[in-house]
């Protein structure tokens, strides 16, 4: 889906050589429901989770779509992405970012 749209802007838009072959297979195919879902999370601000349903795409696509095998790593990756020293650390840096959200909305 996002190399669909790309191309077709840089054809359309840009005017970049890119060939109708192309345009065209990448026309012809379905979106994946996790595409789907993914355009709408990227293409949208959340006010309470900031930036976790982007990490979950991201690690998703890390994981090849393994649901069970990116669900069993996400607390890594969030450790990693986070900066935190530790995975035990994970839900206390969660709350964290959710509370100085809140905070930064009631000022």
């Amino acid at each position: 889906m996002r190399m669909r749209e790309t191309l077709g802007f840089l054809h359309t838009q840009m005017e970049a050589p890119i060939p109708k072959a192309a345009l065209a297979d990448l026309g012809a195919r379905r979106d994946t429901a996790f595409e789907r879902f993914e355009q709408r999370v990227l293409g949208r601000y959340h006010r309470w989770l900031g930036k976790l349903p982007e990490y979950w795409c991201h690690h998703w696509r890390a994981r090849d779509g393994a649901p069970l095998r990116a669900a069993a790593t996400f607390a890594g990756y969030l450790q990693h992405a986070w900066g935190l020293p530790c995975i035990q650390d994970v839900p206390h840096g969660a709350l964290t970012r959710v509370v100085r959200r809140l905070r930064a909305r009631s000022r």
